[in-house]
């Protein structure tokens, strides 16, 4: 699967490191919404009915509130404990399971994209 240009303003896991190593708060950007969108949109595609749930959360989902610069997305499969049913189609689109099989095995699964 060939997957779509991406905004070089926007990456997915591994995170890069903050810079400094410090926490940055921005004000509010009205992009914020369009950009998790985009990346929701992409997910949908790539995943189809699978994609249960696909939401925007964290603080960049809330209009005025200044946040980190990262997009947080809420993704809910039928069985996340069942990689194969959709790990390897968001890899091939450029969102790698990150967290160690140990955690991954509790149910919880992170795909993350970031505005900064």
């Amino acid at each position: 699967m060939t997957t779509p240009e991406r905004d070089p303003s926007i990456y997915v896991v591994p995170r890069k490191p903050l810079a400094g190593g410090k926490v940055v708060i921005v004000a509010y950007d009205p992009a914020w919404p369009g950009l998790f969108e985009r990346e929701a949109q992409r997910i949908r595609a790539v995943l189809g009915p699978r994609a249960l749930l696909v939401e925007h959360a964290g603080s960049t989902s809330v209009p005025g509130l200044a946040a980190k610069p990262r997009i947080d997305i809420i993704l809910a499969v039928a069985d996340s404990s069942d990689e194969a049913a959709y790990a390897l189609d968001l890899e091939a689109a450029g969102y790698p399971l990150t967290l160690p099989p140990r955690v991954r095995r509790t149910g919880t699964c992170l795909h993350e994209a970031s505005a900064a």
